[in-house]
């Protein structure tokens, strides 16, 4: 049963005002965004290979990237689609691989990708068919309707934020994807559940965040100055 990944980075970035829409490659620490992530990956003792999603005009640039960093588990680098379902549609058509193996998708812009979370994530989907990292609803949460006025306040017990990777036997995301890729959504496990299937939730980590704004990249970097 291997493991396989898909990265997909084919965002444009808008809300970072990144005016190369190549989020992917900004500098964080002197190396690009993307590094992290496929390093993580490339040190993991579970992962066989990965398939890198990004924009087509910067699949030359992510292969120089790949080359200098030595990143020899990236097997394949795929031009991304319009939509992040898209990007992962095009990575998984990519594969070849049996039903049973475990195909892991993770966000690109997570640079804190522990073998911890790794771990997790992947044995939860080798025995149950499809899992996900997150961590529980901390805030207090409302719900508004228009005009700004709370209609009242959600109970938080039950509310978890998804974050990646998600891991799905290849048999169970293939099929999803097939059936509901011409329609969007923000995460994977949501095609699976549209599916009927179970989905698992297994704790995730804090730290695992996702750099969306220019905020993320200022706290991406101290929490590397933390830890260096």
């Amino acid at each position: 049963m291997r493991v396989r990944a898909i990265i997909p980075s084919a965002g444009s970035g808008r809300r970072m005002s990144n005016k190369r829409d190549d989020k992917p490659f900004l500098e964080l620490k002197n190396r690009p965004l993307i590094f992290y992530a496929l390093s993580s990956l490339e040190k993991s003792g579970l992962v066989d290979d990965v398939i890198l999603v990004v924009k087509e005009k910067y699949i030359r640039e992510a292969q120089q990237a790949v080359d200098k960093y030595g990143l020899k588990k990236v097997t394949g680098i795929v031009p991304g689609g319009a939509t992040r379902t898209k990007s992962v549609a095009n990575g998984l058509k990519k594969i070849k691989a049996a039903d049973d193996d475990i195909i892991l998708i993770h966000d690109g812009a997570r640079p804190f990708l522990t073998e911890k979370s790794i771990r997790s994530v992947v044995d939860e989907a080798r025995r149950s068919g499809a899992a996900i990292l997150g961590i529980p609803c901390t805030s207090t949460v409302k719900k508004v309707a228009g005009g700004g006025i709370i209609e009242g306040t959600v109970d938080r017990s039950a509310l978890w934020e998804a974050q990646t990777p998600q891991a799905f036997r290849y048999g169970i995301i293939r099929r999803a994807y097939e059936r509901f890729e011409e329609s969007d959504a923000t995460d994977d496990s949501s095609f699976v559940e549209r599916l009927g299937a179970e989905v698992r939730i297994v704790p995730g980590d804090k730290k695992n965040i996702k750099v969306t704004v220019p905020e993320d990249l200022a706290l991406a970097e101290a929490i590397l100055d933390i830890e260096s």
